[in-house]
């Protein structure tokens, strides 16, 4: 059984784990095991603003992880077409 890799978010009084679950972090350092919210279902942009540099690479990161496989070659497709379009005007 895989290990979840928890990572303390500070700037937001959070911890992450590495399948984007969310938990707030209580005053001795632990967390809510129960109060685990995904990070595609938080609708607070204020939590988002307020991310430190640090923490917004941490969980940038992570969404980054979460997304499959048809979504990065998606993306990748997405932006070699719209490179080709460029290079087809003259833009670059």
């Amino acid at each position: 059984m895989k290990t979840e890799t928890m990572i303390e978010i500070e700037s937001v009084g959070s911890i992450i784990d590495s399948n984007g679950i969310t938990y707030p972090m209580m005053t001795d350092g632990g967390y809510d095991k129960d109060g685990g919210i995904h990070i595609h279902d938080i609708e607070n942009e204020e939590w988002f603003e307020s991310l430190s540099e640090k923490d917004l690479e941490i969980v940038g990161g992570i969404i980054d992880s979460l997304k499959s496989e048809k979504e990065l070659s998606d993306f990748d497709e997405a932006m070699n077409g719209e490179l080709d379009h460029l290079v087809s005007i003259g833009a670059v």
